[in-house]
């Protein structure tokens, strides 16, 4: 397997889980919205794709993303008819995790062969099966991990340039309890370090079957999570560059064809 083809996974505790963030996983915006952000170069979503993306439900059932309750209530709800102990204001009420991986590979996985134009018009581009078994693979690792209860939602994104899952735990301990330090964290650094490299280690399992490997271990590589904000920004740059670079073998090429054409 090559060294590149590292999975990912992104853990972010949060006390509160904002409408706008919710949104955002739903695509529950309307025409307007959605063109200035398709727009801004620091967003890179793809109108043309987004009719592939797609909700995973209890049992492993796939289909079309439902907008009808904001991932903020059912968080609220789950809270509400499940935690029997008392709630913290400072108490994180719930936990996002992005899944993912090299971006060679999710995109192998999603779409194939396919050519996917940087600039949208993929409106003949469909999904492939891979990226739907790769997507209950992993709702069923989190079902194992966190409880299917506590799974509120579980959406793929393949309208982005590198497809991904977002997945919302609600950390409800089987006593009752709302403790994402119980569920994720330890009684100390250390057992904390091991849980989550333990946690990296099983997601590594699930994920070798489809070219995806373990990540170093950020205790030894030094590695710090990005913020998503950090990772769209560098993500743009990079696109940016790229456009820049194509322009300029455009360039070159005319200029050979036209030398080509005085020979």
């Amino acid at each position: 397997m090559s060294d590149n083809k590292k999975q990912m996974m992104d853990i972010q505790k949060v006390k509160s889980f904002s409408v706008a963030v919710s949104d955002e996983h739903q695509r529950n915006w309307g025409d307007d919205l959605f063109s200035r952000k398709e727009n801004d170069p620091k967003y890179n979503y793809d109108r043309s794709r987004t009719r592939l993306n797609f909700l995973v439900s209890k049992g492993g059932e796939l289909g079309p993303i439902d907008k009808n309750k904001s991932i903020t209530d059912k968080i609220e709800q789950a809270i509400k008819n499940r935690v029997t102990g008392r709630v913290n204001t400072t108490s994180n009420r719930a936990v996002s995790i992005v899944f993912g991986g090299n971006r060679e590979q999710m995109r192998k996985l999603a779409f194939g062969d396919q050519t996917i134009s940087e600039n949208g018009n993929n409106w003949d581009v469909d999904s492939c099966s891979g990226i739907d078994r790769w997507a209950k693979d992993i709702y069923d690792f989190c079902c194992r991990e966190f409880g299917e209860e506590n799974v509120v939602s579980f959406i793929v994104h393949l309208d982005e340039l590198n497809p991904h899952a977002h997945a919302v735990i609600v950390p409800i301990t089987l006593d009752g309890r709302l403790s994402a330090k119980d569920m994720f964290g330890g009684n100390d650094m250390n057992q904390a370090r091991t849980r989550m490299r333990e946690l990296h280690s099983r997601l590594a399992e699930v994920n070798e079957k489809y070219g995806l490997e373990r990540g170093d271990d950020i205790t030894i590589t030094g590695a710090k999570h990005k913020s998503t904000e950090t990772y769209r920004r560098e993500l743009a740059d990079e696109c940016r560059t790229l456009s820049n670079e194509v322009g300029m073998k455009k360039t070159l090429l005319s200029g050979l064809n036209r030398s080509i054409t005085k020979a």
